[in-house]
């Protein structure tokens, strides 16, 4: 580099002694450039790269020159620069600007390559006087660098330490249960940044959490950025935020232009430890043709009202049971209400040390009761053959057998459903329950379904992945409540060795437009960016709800959940409720003895 430089300096120093004499703030003659000093004492402290696009940006200090110089090499033009203190802090302000245009580029964009070059060269030319007469505009984009050359003076080391990209930023190590962050690495940041190498290990979800906490806790083999679930991101974050980048610096920069609620999941005593990948708020899905036989309506506004809160919810499902003589439900499993009426919560479970059992949560277990007793809501387990059943146009007869039970789920092999569905949450069924006069039952008493409670995975890979027959016979609204259900966020080690580059990646994932809507378009999921929302939300229509617009809802109810209630003990907390409310709702237990049953096992297993 440093001959090509000599050759350069050469080839033009006429033009350059020239044009000098007449600029009006003249350099000193100790100020000089002189040919030395290209070969001599430069040492590369700033470099920025796009290698696809062939821009490079690279700024190089020398201790005992003055000056700084420019060099295009699509057009062999060298520019001098003067370097007072004025020019000074405007180069430092042009290379900075620079560096934002580059990090922000999208480089699957040709127009996005010349708008860089012409920025720089924009730029260029109000720092170049002496030569700006030579500098003329090069429209043949195809190969640009742009070399900047200046003294220590204008970067110190404190500005290199919190603005400069590294040249060689070299490995990030990768942890993840999901191929999510594989896909986004290797088909959206590698070409974002090329120059990251990424080791990738991916574990099984059953074991993830466990070696995670290991290698945190050991800081053996310690990953550099690591995928986190709503199931235990809480307790990760409260258990190990000692061994966690703190990215609430992050959050604070881009928190006005982002969705809330993840973040707020990601919070432990005011510091932001993770950002989403994706977010899954929940909406309310209920079948077209069952709304116009009971309810006289399928618009989804007109629906809306009749279930926009849990009163209205359970005189909805009173009036769909008498239309129907008792053959439709409002949902067939009662759990599908649990997440929603959690979301109904005003505070979370403990507060201030100290269990807290909202109102909410009473005055709901009693509608749920009262609505099972009736015939109004379904008994069947969530995720059994009987749940998908109800999806479908021959729907499920509601069983005789004991519900408790976890080998029973209700329907035989007959009734096809997505093999992709036969994983953790349903178990094989019991030879026993699946003979003739079982199936001949179901054809004769079976019941309808009127909705099911599904995030924005649940559209595509649970209801039309099981029942794509019903497809445009479907709508959804928000509901009695906004919740969310799933979710994946990314979290990094502090003892990470490139700190830099990993906020670098974090900002990228939630942050980089061009990704986020590519992202949305290949997942299907709702992005954290409500930029991105507000530009893409009203081009979506999703032909299994009958051309409805999915996205815009999902996007509305995911900007009214409230991430503070979950807490890191709320899965033991909830476990302890859900088997307590079985027995209540079979008349086993009163609802005086639910409630002290619950606080006491509760104070018992948290030391309360």
């Amino acid at each position: 580099m440093k001959a090509k430089f000599l050759f350069l300096f050469m080839l033009f120093v006429s033009t350059f002694m020239i044009v000098s004499c007449n600029k009006k703030n003249q350099i000193s003659e100790s100020n000089s450039f002189e040919f030395a000093d290209i070969s001599a004492g430069w040492t590369e402290v700033f470099n920025l790269e796009l290698e696809n696009d062939n821009v490079i940006f690279e700024i190089f200090e020398n201790d005992e020159t003055g000056q700084a110089y420019f060099i295009d090499t699509s057009t062999s033009e060298v520019f001098l620069v003067a370097c007072d203190i004025k020019e000074i802090a405007q180069l430092k302000k042009t290379a900075f600007e620079c560096k934002r245009l580059v990090d922000n580029v999208d480089s699957r964009e040709s127009y996005n390559k010349k708008r860089i070059y012409k920025k720089i060269i924009k730029n260029i030319k109000k720092f170049a006087p002496v030569c700006k007469e030579d500098f003329q505009d090069n429209d043949d984009y195809g190969f640009v660098k742009v070399t900047c050359c200046f003294t220590k003076a204008m970067f110190n080391e404190s500005v290199l330490d919190s603005e400069v990209v590294i040249s060689n930023p070299g490995e990030l190590k990768v942890l993840s249960f999901t191929d999510q962050l594989s896909d986004i690495i290797g088909n959206y940041y590698k070409e974002y940044n090329p120059k990251v190498e990424f080791s990738y290990e991916n574990t099984p979800s059953w074991e993830f959490k466990e070696k995670l906490e290991d290698s945190l806790c050991s800081a053996q083999n310690v990953p550099d950025v690591f995928t986190l679930e709503d199931s235990f991101i809480q307790e990760i974050i409260v258990n190990q935020n000692k061994n966690l980048m703190d990215l609430t610096d992050v959050y604070n920069e881009l928190k006005a232009k982002l969705v809330k609620y993840p973040f707020e999941m990601a919070t432990y005593n005011g510091k932001v430890y993770a950002v989403p990948i994706d977010i899954c708020p929940g909406a309310l899905f209920y079948r077209r043709s069952l709304a116009i036989k009971y309810l006289g309506t399928d618009d989804p506004e007109v629906i809306q009202q009749y279930l926009c809160d849990w009163e209205h919810f359970a005189e909805t499902a009173e009036t769909l049971g008498r239309n129907s003589n008792g053959k439709c439900l409002i949902v067939s499993s009662f759990e599908d209400l649990t997440r929603p009426i959690l979301a109904s919560r005003q505070k979370p479970w403990i507060v201030k040390k100290h269990l807290n059992i909202d109102p909410v949560m009473i005055e709901l277990m009693q509608m749920q009761k009262d609505l099972i007793d009736k015939g109004y809501v379904g008994k069947c387990v969530q995720w059994s053959e009987q749940w998908f059943a109800g999806m479908k146009d021959y729907s499920y007869k509601e069983s005789s057998y004991d519900y408790d039970n976890e080998d029973y789920y209700g329907y035989e092999d007959n009734y096809e459903y997505e093999e992709e569905y036969e994983d953790e949450y349903i178990d094989e069924y019991e030879d026993e329950y699946a003979d003739e006069s079982y199936e001949e039952e179901v054809e004769e008493n079976h019941l309808e379904v009127f909705c099911y409670f599904m995030p924005s995975w649940g559209l595509n890979y649970v209801l039309k992945g099981n029942s794509p027959e019903t497809s445009g016979d479907w709508a959804m609204i928000e509901g009695p409540a906004a919740y969310y259900w799933g979710g994946t966020w990314i979290a990094c080690s502090k003892k990470s060795k490139n700190p830099k580059l990993v906020k670098d990646f974090i900002k990228y994932v939630c942050s980089n437009e061009n990704f986020l809507k590519a992202w949305v378009e290949q997942s299907g999921s709702i992005s954290v960016s409500n930029v991105v929302n507000d530009n893409i939300k009203d081009s979506f229509a999703h032909q299994y709800l009958a051309n409805q617009n999915q996205y815009e809802p999902f996007v509305e109810i995911a900007n009214k959940i409230d991430g503070t209630l979950l807490q890191k003990d709320d899965n033991l907390i909830q476990s302890i409720w859900a088997e307590l409310f079985r027995s209540y709702l079979d008349n086993e237990i009163t609802q005086d003895e639910f409630l002290e049953q619950f606080t006491s096992e509760v104070n018992s297993k948290l030391g309360l």
